[in-house]
């Protein structure tokens, strides 16, 4: 795989906060607007970006013509056959191949002759398919949030002859709230988090793959870091679209029953936005196997979680972040029960080390326990 330097001193720049390279001021950003997804919130950061630079921005929904869940509501949004009647100097499209030839295909063919066309492909191995490679022809250019991504294009694009640029998701643009420690106790409190909880957590869309993003590995870690007799340690696992793929959830909750201190839940039949979820942990946890830049590993630290992730594939400005501390990995050969990342030819994704989890939880354990007795001393009134 090529290293991050030497991709980007090829085609790319590193950290595109100044300027995009568009060719006009009307851009269109094509995403899954009402799916709640990963993709779908990279398309809002991107949206709010163009904006904030003064571009004169629309969003496309890609979520019903491509037949995926409607989770939101529709408003503002357009479709791709609007554009015919509008004028656009650049659509930027928020969808990886396969699906990136069908986003196309949703457009009137006179839109896609006068626009330049911009793939923002986010991934998470080293390879590519053919897939990648034939929609890589339908586009102008190639955008990525991160030299991992970065890395992968330039290898298994050799002849694609546009721009591969890292932009990198703006998350500070939107950021998770941060809240004091008494909205953190009154929010744990409604959620049934006592004061004295160690509460540890751990979030996942089954349409992300479950393999991926490897929630059991959460459960491994904190089994083991916890005594099953220290009953002030839980684990949440906030399990979105479980109705959608039962039989992984079930899988996650048998996986996790034989400790009463881990909670699976779906949050469509629990409310508890993410946001809020995120404010009522201690620590947040994040032991995938790949991610092709981390969005959730980002939100969490700017909630001021403390937030353990496999270091992997992690943008590199989500691990300078103080708050996030990574684990160790080996990289294996993907082991996918859902057949998808095992079709790529050579393909490595990384087994996180648990032991080395373990001994992260341990010593955020610990951490955590000295600021709350030093919390406590100073809240003691002072003898008169």
């Amino acid at each position: 795989m090529l290293s991050a330097a030497r991709g980007l001193g090829r085609k790319s720049t590193a950290n595109l906060v100044d300027e995009l390279p568009l060719v006009g001021n009307r851009v269109v950003v094509a995403g899954l607007f009402r799916t709640r997804c990963g993709l779908q919130r990279g398309a809002k950061l991107m949206l709010i970006d163009l904006v904030r630079r003064g571009y004169m921005a629309r969003a496309v929904d890609l979520s019903a013509p491509l037949a995926h869940s409607l989770d939101e509501p529709d408003a503002g949004l357009i479709l791709p056959v609007d554009l015919e009647r509008l004028p656009v100097s650049d659509l930027i499209i928020h969808v990886n191949p396969p699906l990136f030839a069908s986003a196309m295909a949703s457009f009137p063919e006179s839109v896609l002759k006068r626009t330049r066309i911009v793939a923002y492909w986010a991934w998470e191995l080293p390879v590519l398919s053919d897939e990648w490679r034939e929609c890589a022809r339908l586009c102008s250019a190639i955008w990525v949030p991160s030299p991992f991504v970065a890395d992968a294009m330039f290898a298994g694009l050799p002849n694609f002859a546009g721009e591969i640029r890292v932009v990198p998701h703006q998350v500070d643009l939107d950021p998770m709230p941060r809240l004091s420690a008494e909205q953190r106790r009154i929010l744990r409190e409604r959620y049934g988090i006592a004061p004295s909880e160690f509460a540890c957590g751990a979030s996942l869309s089954f349409h992300s793959n479950y393999a991926r993003k490897n929630p059991t590995g959460a459960v491994d870690a904190f089994m083991r870091a916890f005594s099953p007799l220290d009953q002030n340690a839980r684990l949440l696992i906030r399990a979105h679209d479980g109705q959608h793929h039962r039989r992984l959830f079930d899988h996650l909750v048998s996986y996790s029953a034989e400790d009463p201190r881990i909670t699976v839940f779906d949050p469509i039949t629990r409310k508890w936005p993410i946001s809020e979820f995120f404010s009522s942990l201690d620590v947040f946890m994040s032991l995938h196997r790949s991610e092709g830049y981390g969005l959730q590993v980002a939100e969490a630290a700017q909630a001021g979680v403390s937030t353990l992730a496999t270091a992997w594939g992690l943008a590199p400005d989500i691990r300078s972040r103080p708050e996030v501390f990574t684990v160790g990995y080996r990289l294996i050969t993907p082991l996918d029960p859902e057949g998808f990342y095992m079709q790529f030819d050579g393909a490595k994704w990384a087994e996180p080390d648990i032991d080395d989890a373990v001994r992260w939880l341990r010593i955020l354990r610990a951490n955590h326990a000295a600021k709350s007795a030093e919390t406590m001393i100073a809240t003691v009134p002072s003898a008169q």
